[in-house]
């Protein structure tokens, strides 16, 4: 009795009869997929799909069609993992891992899974090693022999044979899945490949068993994997070519995998059969360690006509909860550096010693990391203080711990007092122990890690400036001139709720970004005089901004407020940003032209740059070109109503911060709040006659 007729379904939807001979399958198999090729080619737009229309919800003139149908499947395959370090296992965790995201039918390897080379109870605790990992995979996994797993200390004849029969398996197989069959061959059966002509044969036995293995296969593709690429230069001699033929003849092999040399090259097609050699999965290896030599999982998309191949260095696939909203909340609040602090004084000329104090919080629910960056030698400071490991101060804090670091510093040389501003151990720009950087790391529960650094500018002692603070006398007339690449810094060290920051300008709209009196950072305050995120689109507009906790609409981020109308061209212009607690305003000439809801202003510790903008290193960006006078930080919200601006502001017991730029003294332009927040010069400021 005839057995009953079955059929498969082709690429173009069609069923051809899996009992009809194989040339004629081909045949009509290729014939239905070319006419689907010509009518999608037709019939569908291009870059589109070839499916049915979309439903369209509007008109469009585009139409848009849903993708045709296609077959296939995929399977994961593993590199050598024999010879690397210890942690060569946690490569290969997580290569499951990232197997089991890509969810693929089957796994495979092409061998040197364990270390071998040595007796049966060391290569049975080294199989358990292996296997157990490969127990997490979510799909099945198959075995390939390499040189590793069956070689045993002393080279006995067969080796460790017998033992990788036991408990991985066959030491050649094959198998059909879908349209495909697949087949693992030995290399190693001479146990030996010092002489590739000599040891690196296949034997008649193999090869006749691979022909009657093809003969007897009704698939339509073939996938060979063996461990040594017997095809490259170092196996010259060896008897591949006749395997190759083989392969050849047979006209469905698409593609050979190899490993061995723990470096992933591809050599291109031979006879239509494309020769890969993988990289390691876990391996050793000594050098191209960022391309050929590194760890990879390698993805293999197969369809009847080919494959598409996927290379993926081991940790750069993650599954969809990579990061979670919360760990992003936190990774934020870390971003904007509040977790540093510093404290104490430098004092370059006395005492001889200064004492500085840094204090690291972990504002976060889960432990962290954190390490001190120590500057190298300067010729201002030397350092001194607690030594870790490595010689910098380290260590782990929980959820909401903090540490404090003590550090003593000593000048290099004695100066006279007071210093002139542009003392090296003083200036902005030096990387002298006048600045501390200090390394947090943050691991996600996802396993990755994220690096945040906080660099912080060391308080140092300023001179009061005795009777030079104050406005000059009438008709000095002296403002501050910026050119563009110049600004002047003030370290705050005040952390404030409420402010009203305020300044006399003067200058050109030019629709760049420019700063006025900032400190932004996704934290923090500003003025900014114009720049490309203005609203609806304008650049010329003045804006005032704070980053707060609670916007209008929800959430936290920057509020902002604007101006109506673009500056008067080279006529001075007052502004003044407030933040009361409930309401960000921002005051033209007096008048007010910008209000939103904001509560909670997210402060950092960066600099309050004159005439730019800062960097999350505290340095000067997005510089203001024009003139700048009288220049005052609140610590409460002065202006709710429309007012007249004073030309000369004054000082009371709110004041933070007060500048009238009308002179320079020691270097410093001297700041009139009794604080002695004396601004030091970026680049090259100058005072210059503008009357008002």
């Amino acid at each position: 009795m005839q057995a009953p007729m079955t059929c498969r379904p082709s690429r173009s939807g069609s069923t051809v009869p899996s009992s009809m001979p194989r040339f004629f399958r081909r045949l009509l198999s290729s014939s239905a997929a070319l006419a689907c090729c010509a009518w999608a080619a037709v019939e569908s737009p291009p870059g589109q799909g070839g499916g049915g229309a979309v439903n369209a919800g509007t008109d469009s003139a585009v139409e848009l069609r849903a993708p045709t149908e296609r077959e296939g499947f995929s399977f994961v395959v593993f590199g050598d993992r024999t010879g690397g370090p210890p942690e060569g296992v946690a490569v290969l965790e997580e290569g499951v891992r990232m197997a089991n995201r890509l969810d693929p039918d089957f796994v495979m390897t092409v061998g040197d899974m364990i270390q071998g080379y040595n007796d049966a109870p060391q290569w049975l605790k080294e199989m358990r090693e292996y296997r157990g990992v490969m127990e997490g995979l979510g799909a099945p996994w198959y075995p390939v022999l390499g040189n590793h797993d069956v070689y045993a200390r002393g080279r006995p004849p067969g080796g460790h044979k017998e033992l990788y029969k036991r408990h991985f398996g066959p030491l050649y197989y094959s198998f059909d899945y879908r349209w495909a069959h697949i087949v693992c061959l030995s290399s190693d059966e001479a146990q030996s490949f010092s002489r590739p002509a000599v040891n690196q044969n296949m034997s008649a036995e193999q090869l006749d068993w691979l022909r009657a293995d093809l003969a007897a296969t009704e698939a339509e593709q073939v996938f060979v994997f063996l461990h040594h690429p017997r095809w490259t230069g170092a196996y010259e001699g060896c008897n591949w070519p006749r395997v190759h033929e083989v392969l050849v003849a047979d006209g469905r092999c698409t593609a050979v995998f190899a490993g061995h040399t723990h470096r992933w090259v591809d050599y291109g097609e031979r006879d239509g059969i494309r020769y890969l050699v993988l990289g390691r999965t876990g391996g050793a290896a000594s050098s191209l360690l960022e391309t050929s030599s590194m760890h990879v999982v390698t993805h293999v998309r197969a369809r009847r006509d080919g494959i598409t191949l996927g290379v993926m260095q081991t940790g750069s696939l993650h599954g969809g909860g990579m990061v979670s909203a919360e760990e992003l909340s936190e990774m934020g609040g870390l971003a904007r550096g509040g977790w540093l602090r510093a404290s104490g004084e430098l004092a370059p000329f006395t005492p001889p010693v200064s004492s500085v104090s840094l204090e690291i919080t972990n504002p976060t629910t889960r432990e962290v990391a954190w390490e001190l960056l120590r500057p190298g030698a300067s010729r201002v400071w030397r350092v001194s203080g607690p030594e870790g490991e490595g010689g910098a101060p380290h260590g782990k804090l929980g959820a909401g711990e903090a540490a404090r670091v003590e550090l003593a510093l000593r000048p290099l040389a004695d100066y006279t007092d007071p210093p002139p501003a542009d003392h090296p151990g003083l200036l902005a720009g030096t990387r002298a122990a006048s600045e501390a950087e200090v390394r947090l790391t943050y691991a996600l529960e996802s396993g990755l890690t994220q690096v945040f650094r906080a660099l912080r500018r060391l308080p140092a002692a300023l001179p009061r400036l005795a009777g030079e603070s104050g406005p000059a006398p009438e008709g000095a007339g002296r403002a501050l001139d910026l050119d563009g690449t110049s600004a002047l810094r003030v370290d705050v060290g005040e952390r404030l709720e409420h402010f009203t920051l305020e300044c006399w300008a003067r200058g050109v709209p030019t629709g760049a970004r420019a700063g006025l009196l900032c400190n932004t950072e996704q934290s923090g305050f500003g003025i900014f005089w114009g720049g490309p995120n203005g609203p609806d689109g304008r650049a010329d507009l003045p804006r005032g901004i704070a980053f707060v906790e609670r916007l209008a609409g929800g959430g936290r981020g920057y509020a902002v407020a604007t101006a109506a109308r673009p500056p008067v061209p080279d006529e001075w212009t007052h502004l003044a940003l407030c933040l009361d607690g409930e309401h960000l305003r921002f005051f033209v000439d007096g008048a007010l032209t910008g209000e939103e809801r904001a509560s909670g202003l997210v402060s950092n510790d960066l600099p309050l740059m004159i005439g730019a903008d800062t960097d999350g290193r505290g340095a000067a960006v997005d510089f203001f070109r024009g003139t700048l006078d009288e220049v005052r930080l609140s610590r409460r919200a002065r202006y709710r109503a429309p007012f007249t601006p004073r030309r000369v502001l004054e000082r009371d017991e709110d004041t933070v911060l007060l500048l009238h730029l009308d002179r320079r003294a020691k270097g410093f332009y001297p700041d009139d709040s009794g604080a002695a927040r004396h601004a030091r010069p970026v680049g090259s400021p100058r005072l210059r006659a503008a009357a008002r």
